[in-house]
């Protein structure tokens, strides 16, 4: 499988996992040449209730940050924003941290909590 195939199957897993958790998720992926600035992120969510909002840049484990990326990625940090980088298992961790999931280490399941989601 390409990775441009990957990338978008991992895009997809984290697109429904968040609106699942109630957020807004807006796609801004480009996999053809656009009029788009180089080193935006893929993806672009927001839990309007609770007031949290990320950038994530969607990566297969093997994936590297282009210059571009890394550069939007440092002025997020900077502006003290959140944006991920990696896959399912990175967003899981977030979700987990804002308190809108729960993951057993003994068992590896992962689940939404009703209370703060949707």
């Amino acid at each position: 499988m390409s990775r441009g195939r990957w990338e978008y199957q991992i895009q997809e897993g984290i697109r429904s996992l968040l609106r699942l958790a109630g957020f807004k998720v807006y796609w801004l992926s480009q996999y053809r040449r656009a009029n788009q600035e180089p080193g935006l992120p893929d993806l672009l969510v927001m839990h309007i209730r609770l007031g949290i909002e990320a950038t994530i840049e969607c990566k297969t484990p093997n994936g590297k940050l282009t210059g571009p990326q890394a550069e939007f990625a440092a002025g997020r940090q900077r502006c003290g924003r959140m944006h991920l980088i990696g896959g399912l298992e990175v967003v899981q961790a977030w979700l987990v941290e804002q308190g809108l999931a729960e993951h057993d280490r003994l068992t590896g399941q992962f689940t939404l909590t009703p209370k703060r989601s949707a």
